[in-house]
C-alpha cells in the first residue's frame, strides 16, 4: 500500500523561523536504503501517513483473486501526535508539518522502511486534495 508521509519540523534557534530541522528521531525520507531512498520506521516518530487510495479484492477461492478495485480516498482528515521529553529545557519558536510522497513499505535485512516512489518507480499519478489544517502544541511541566 502506498502513502504520503506528513512529519514535524521545528525551529529551536530564533523567531526568524529560518532554521527548520526535523524533530528528534525523524527522517526526511532521503536516507539511503540500498538503491532506494526512504526511512527506517525507527526514524519516523514524528510521522503520520495518509493512503492515496483503498484497495479491495474479491476471490472465488482462498488465494485466488478474481478482481481488485482501487477507490480514491478523496477528502479526509488526518491526525497524529508526537510526544517528546527533552533532557534539558528547549525553546520551540516554530513547529510545522511537511510532507512527501508517495511511499511504500520495504523490508531489507529484517528492518522495515518506508521508501520513496520516485517518478522513475511510480506507476501512474496520484493526487491529494488539501483544504487546510491545524497544529496544536501542549507543554507539560513538572511542578
Amino acid at each position: 500500500m502506498s502513502c504520503w508521509a506528513f512529519w514535524l519540523q521545528w525551529d529551536t534557534t530564533s523567531n526568524a523561523l529560518v532554521n527548520w530541522t526535523n524533530v528528534p528521531l525523524q527522517s526526511d525520507f532521503n536516507d539511503a536504503v540500498g538503491i532506494l531512498k526512504g526511512a527506517s520506521l525507527a526514524n519516523t516518530v514524528g510521522t503520520t501517513v495518509v493512503p492515496p487510495w483503498f484497495d479491495t479484492a474479491s476471490g472465488l477461492h482462498t488465494g485466488d483473486m478474481a478482481s481488485t478495485d482501487d477507490y480514491p480516498v478523496g477528502w479526509t482528515g488526518i491526525s497524529g501526535d508526537w510526544h517528546y521529553q527533552p533532557g534539558a529545557p528547549v525553546t520551540i519558536y516554530g513547529l510545522r508539518v511537511v510532507f512527501t510522497g508517495t511511499l511504500h513499505g520495504w523490508n531489507s535485512g529484517g528492518t522495515n522502511y518506508l521508501v520513496r516512489d520516485d517518478p522513475t518507480n511510480a506507476t501512474g499519478h496520484v493526487f491529494m486534495d488539501h483544504n487546510g489544517g491545524r497544529l496544536e502544541a501542549m507543554v507539560m511541566r513538572d511542578r
